[in-house]
Protein backbone atom coordinates (compact mmCIF):
# COMPACT_ATOMS: atom_id res chain seq x y z
CA UNK A 1 0.00 0.00 0.00
CA UNK A 2 1.72 3.23 -1.09
CA UNK A 3 2.69 5.31 2.07
CA UNK A 4 0.62 9.04 2.27
CA UNK A 5 2.67 11.46 2.75
CA UNK A 6 2.30 14.79 4.74
CA UNK A 7 1.86 16.69 1.03
CA UNK A 8 -0.53 14.27 0.01
CA UNK A 9 -2.38 14.85 3.29
CA UNK A 10 -1.86 18.91 2.93
CA UNK A 11 -3.58 19.05 -0.65
CA UNK A 12 -6.00 16.42 0.46
CA UNK A 13 -7.00 18.96 3.40
CA UNK A 14 -6.89 21.89 0.95
CA UNK A 15 -8.82 20.22 -1.54
CA UNK A 16 -11.53 19.52 1.01
CA UNK A 17 -11.67 22.86 2.92
CA UNK A 18 -11.17 25.54 0.07
CA UNK A 19 -12.58 28.56 2.47
CA UNK A 20 -9.93 27.94 5.40
CA UNK A 21 -7.01 27.56 2.55
CA UNK A 22 -7.83 30.70 1.44
CA UNK A 23 -7.65 32.29 4.82
CA UNK A 24 -4.32 30.41 5.82
CA UNK A 25 -2.58 32.14 2.82
CA UNK A 26 -4.14 35.23 3.71
CA UNK A 27 -3.16 34.53 7.30
CA UNK A 28 0.46 34.16 5.80
CA UNK A 29 0.54 37.40 3.68
CA UNK A 30 -0.79 39.47 6.65
CA UNK A 31 1.99 37.91 8.79
CA UNK A 32 4.43 38.70 6.27
CA UNK A 33 3.63 42.07 5.59
CA UNK A 34 2.80 42.98 9.12
CA UNK A 35 -1.05 44.04 9.02
CA UNK A 36 -3.62 42.82 11.36
CA UNK A 37 -5.63 39.20 10.56
CA UNK A 38 -8.56 38.56 12.52
CA UNK A 39 -11.12 36.51 9.97
CA UNK A 40 -12.52 33.09 10.55
CA UNK A 41 -14.47 31.45 7.80
CA UNK A 42 -17.55 32.46 9.58
CA UNK A 43 -16.74 36.29 9.15
CA UNK A 44 -16.82 36.48 5.45
CA UNK A 45 -19.75 35.95 3.38
CA UNK A 46 -19.10 33.48 0.40
CA UNK A 47 -21.09 34.08 -2.44
CA UNK A 48 -21.43 31.20 -5.19
CA UNK A 49 -20.71 34.20 -7.95
CA UNK A 50 -18.59 37.08 -8.37
CA UNK A 51 -20.15 40.34 -6.87
CA UNK A 52 -18.34 42.15 -9.21
CA UNK A 53 -18.32 40.15 -12.64
CA UNK A 54 -21.00 37.99 -12.40
CA UNK A 55 -19.74 34.65 -13.12
CA UNK A 56 -19.96 31.45 -11.09
CA UNK A 57 -16.70 31.18 -8.67
CA UNK A 58 -15.17 27.91 -8.53
CA UNK A 59 -14.55 27.08 -5.13
CA UNK A 60 -13.13 23.59 -6.02
CA UNK A 61 -9.92 25.28 -7.27
CA UNK A 62 -7.66 27.51 -4.74
CA UNK A 63 -5.10 29.88 -5.71
CA UNK A 64 -1.75 27.50 -6.01
CA UNK A 65 0.64 26.14 -8.98
CA UNK A 66 -0.80 26.67 -12.23
CA UNK A 67 -4.20 26.63 -11.21
CA UNK A 68 -3.75 30.36 -10.20
CA UNK A 69 -3.90 31.44 -13.22
CA UNK A 70 -8.02 30.79 -13.20
CA UNK A 71 -9.90 33.58 -13.68
CA UNK A 72 -13.34 32.36 -11.71
CA UNK A 73 -11.39 31.16 -8.72
CA UNK A 74 -12.25 33.07 -5.37
CA UNK A 75 -10.20 35.55 -3.94
CA UNK A 76 -9.71 38.02 -0.94
CA UNK A 77 -10.49 41.56 -0.97
CA UNK A 78 -9.45 44.01 1.26
CA UNK A 79 -11.65 47.15 0.73
CA UNK A 80 -9.35 49.05 2.83
CA UNK A 81 -5.84 47.92 2.38
CA UNK A 82 -4.83 50.22 5.53
CA UNK A 83 -6.51 48.22 7.72
CA UNK A 84 -5.85 44.34 7.13
CA UNK A 85 -7.99 41.43 7.19
CA UNK A 86 -10.56 41.98 10.06
CA UNK A 87 -14.42 41.36 9.97
CA UNK A 88 -16.07 43.79 7.13
CA UNK A 89 -12.95 44.58 5.56
CA UNK A 90 -12.13 41.44 3.59
CA UNK A 91 -14.96 40.47 0.49
CA UNK A 92 -14.92 37.03 -2.00
CA UNK A 93 -14.55 38.35 -5.44
CA UNK A 94 -13.06 36.42 -8.23
CA UNK A 95 -9.32 36.57 -9.10
CA UNK A 96 -10.12 38.07 -12.16
CA UNK A 97 -11.65 41.22 -10.71
CA UNK A 98 -9.29 41.46 -7.88
CA UNK A 99 -6.68 41.54 -10.54
CA UNK A 100 -8.27 44.30 -11.90
CA UNK A 101 -8.92 46.77 -9.28
CA UNK A 102 -4.96 45.52 -8.05
CA UNK A 103 -3.01 47.77 -9.88
CA UNK A 104 -5.60 50.82 -11.00
CA UNK A 105 -6.42 53.57 -9.14
CA UNK A 106 -10.05 55.09 -9.14
CA UNK A 107 -8.96 57.67 -11.52
CA UNK A 108 -7.67 54.96 -14.11
CA UNK A 109 -10.23 52.54 -13.59
CA UNK A 110 -13.07 55.53 -14.70
CA UNK A 111 -10.55 56.45 -17.69
CA UNK A 112 -10.87 53.41 -19.29
CA UNK A 113 -14.59 52.85 -19.00
CA UNK A 114 -15.07 56.10 -20.23
CA UNK A 115 -13.12 54.99 -23.21
CA UNK A 116 -14.52 51.69 -23.55
CA UNK A 117 -18.25 53.17 -23.33
CA UNK A 118 -17.10 55.29 -26.99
Amino acid sequence: MPRITSTKRWRRWKDQHPKSHLLNRAKLRAKKRGIPFALTVNDIEWPTHCPVLGFELDYNKTPSGSRWRLENIPSLDRRDNSLGYVPGNVFVISYRANTLKRDASLIEIKALLAYMAV
